[in-house]
């Protein structure tokens, strides 16, 4: 039985569609502000100005600005998640997990310099790159979980921080 590429295997992933909800509103504008801006640089003020929100409506949705990037990546993992293929269930893990981190890297394409931006803010700032990590590692159980994987108890908290760790340097290449 001859294998098909990836190409034909994975189904395309697209950022998970952003309504007019003040969270909505409140996540573009960080991510676009990510764009333009170190993430030290970039106020709940600004954001809010960006997004056409008052502060206080900010504040009833999120606590900081790292909340706000939170919510960002939960909703790409609902668009990774949501982009599952039935098809892979015969390939070996390896197989499935490359495939669901392909999708993880297109649906992050539209934001791509607001994920250097910030990977770059975090090499600077040893707290930011401590609360991204332990975003990513959440994020990369339900990546495991959605390749098969179990990512739950000790073990699979250690396969979930070496996913991070990988995911990582595929971002830096990815970035070349």
């Amino acid at each position: 039985m001859a294998r098909k590429s990836k190409k034909q295997r994975r189904a395309p992933v697209q950022a998970a569609p952003r309504g007019t909800s003040d969270r909505d509103k409140a996540v573009d504008a960080m991510m676009a502000l990510l764009a333009e801006h170190s993430f030290d640089e970039i106020g709940l003020a600004e954001v809010a100005g960006r997004a056409g929100l008052k502060l206080s409506a900010l504040r009833a949705e999120f606590g900081s600005p790292l909340a706000i990037i939170g919510a960002h990546i939960k909703d790409i993992d609902r668009a990774v998640l949501a982009g599952g293929s039935a098809d892979m269930a015969e390939e070996p893990p390896r197989e499935r997990l490359l495939d669901v981190l392909m999708r993880r890297l297109e649906a992050l394409a539209p934001y791509k310099d607001a994920v250097y931006s910030l990977m770059h803010s975090a090499r600077r700032s040893p707290g930011l790159a401590l609360a991204l990590n332990a975003m990513a590692v959440r994020s990369q159980a339900w990546m495991l979980e959605a390749a098969g994987i179990g990512a739950h108890g000790p073990r699979g908290a250690l396969r979930a921080q070496g996913a991070a760790l990988m995911f990582a340097r595929v971002l830096r290449v990815w970035f070349d």
